[in-house]
């Protein structure tokens, strides 16, 4: 194409294309442009023939900055909710919510450390000064309204410790259970505890009573026919209050049982003593003669946050949420078909519930899991499970309504008719504290013990009338 334009041109005459019609191919030369320069002034369609191909791409040069970041992109969906979490510490003058069965009667705190019981009254358990038969409501412990942090109700009797430390029981004191040092009938008033230091906690068994002081140290008073007070003796001759021998100090809780008391140690080591028949102790044997003083609980020497002994079995919760219990288990309070595991075993169907409080009662457990679910196990010829059925159970059920929302719980106490579940009625309820509505109870009703001012036996839960939080 180039050349037949270039021979037209040469009939105009001109340098430029006498040279190319030498011989000098189109497009060769990087210079013919400029030897045409007037021609392509002229015609630039002729020029354009003459450029030669395109060149290879040269190196990307170097990228520039990036650009602004993009508009957030709109919030996923919310999450699953997270496990509830620990309770709060109470405000300024309040107490922890508390609530305590005995064999016959029960007792609560209320917010502001006031004491109320209901129940059986025929020796002075209620502490309301007067002895009656019962009361199926809560009435006033007299000279309590205030000040109290911590309660226990025994089988027939109970004790209290209040903000500054001092300890008051009232009620059944026929083996020095009030800790005034003679062995005496009852008291419907509440009396001091003398000699025994300042105490942070209390428990209170079938006939002896414990608590744990300020220091550290180990306390107890009362029955000791098989070394229960962990004196070194089994003198039945009631002393007062008396150091547990092991523990001056390095105590952070103590559980008063039928006849054998067990505690925690700060390092989280499980140590109980007493009476052994069943295997209550926890060492992996059982044996006719009392434990004067503390023994190792099997597989329990750390990791250990609470301990409670019933009438003649134990339970503790792990540092883990694990539940464990051993002894006896005539009802299937151990939460195992084993009939009396002398070491502790893990309670049936909780290995993935992890469990925050637990409190073993006479011939049934019961516990709150770290989410506040109530959960029951046991003897339940008196709806104390609380599940609507009076059918025993080795594996936990939940009580009816209390799945969430339970702040503490009580299994009650062993009562004077013994340890045969064919014929035991007393300690055969439970009571509980929920979030939302206050004390509510179930079982056995033969005194008044629920407070739900009737004395017909419930098997699911019933509130506790005329409570005042």
């Amino acid at each position: 194409m180039v050349g037949r334009r270039l021979r037209s041109l040469v009939l105009i005459g001109g340098v430029g294309a006498a040279v190319l019609l030498a011989g000098t191919p189109a497009s060769a030369n990087p210079n013919d442009t400029q030897l045409l320069g007037p021609l392509c002034s002229i015609l630039p369609a002729l020029c354009d023939d003459l450029k030669g191909p395109p060149g290879p791409a040269g190196p990307a040069g170097p990228g520039g900055p990036a650009g602004p970041a993009g508009p957030a992109g709109p919030a996923g969906p919310a999450g699953p909710a997270g496990p509830a979490g620990a309770q709060g510490p109470v405000g300024p003058g309040l107490v922890r919510p508390m609530i305590s069965a005995g064999a016959q009667h029960s007792c609560a705190l209320t917010a502001t450390g006031g004491v109320l019981c209901w129940g059986d009254n025929t020796i002075g358990e209620l502490g309301n000064t007067s002895v009656t038969t019962r009361s199926s409501v809560p009435v006033p412990v007299t000279g309590l309204d205030s000040g109290v942090v911590a309660i226990s109700a025994g089988s027939y009797h109970t004790c209290a410790v209040t903000r500054a430390g001092a300890v008051l029981c009232w009620g059944l004191d026929n083996l020095g259970q009030l800790g005034d040092g003679v062995a005496g009938t009852f008291t419907a008033t509440p009396i001091a505890v003398p000699t025994v230091p300042a105490a942070v906690s209390v428990s209170s068994g079938l006939g002896h009573s414990c608590v744990v002081t300020t220091t550290g140290a180990g306390w107890c008073w009362g029955s000791n026919s098989s070394g229960q007070l962990g004196n070194g003796t089994t003198s039945a001759t009631p002393t007062g209050p008396t150091m547990v021998q092991a523990f001056p100090s390095g105590l952070a809780s103590i559980a008063a049982g039928g006849v054998h008391t067990c505690a925690v140690t700060t390092a989280g080591a499980a140590k109980c003593w007493g009476l052994n028949n069943v295997g209550q102790l926890g060492n992996g044997a059982t044996s006719s003669t009392a434990a004067t003083a503390p023994v190792s609980v099997s597989g329990l020497s750390s990791g250990v946050s609470s301990i409670s002994a019933g009438y003649a079995h134990t339970c503790a919760v792990t540092t883990a949420g694990a539940a464990l219990c051993w002894g006896y288990n005539a009802g299937g309070q151990v939460g195992t078909a084993a009939p009396a595991p002398t070491s502790p075993v893990a309670v049936s169907g909780l290995s993935t519930v992890p469990i925050a409080t637990i409190s073993a009662g006479y011939l049934h457990t019961c516990a709150v899991s770290q989410a506040g679910a109530a959960v029951c196990w046991g003897w339940s010829n008196k709806g104390q499970l609380g599940n609507g059925s009076t059918t025993f159970s080795v594996t936990p059920v939940v009580p009816t309504g209390l799945a969430g929302g339970v702040l503490a719980i009580s299994a009650g106490d062993v009562g004077a008719d013994g340890a045969n579940p064919a014929t035991a009625v007393n300690g055969m309820h439970t009571c509980a504290i929920t979030a939302a509505g206050g004390p509510e109870c179930w079982g056995n009703n033969a005194d008044g013990e629920l407070g739900d001012g009737g004395t017909t036996a419930q098997s699911k839960p019933v509130m506790v009338q005329n409570y005042q939080r």
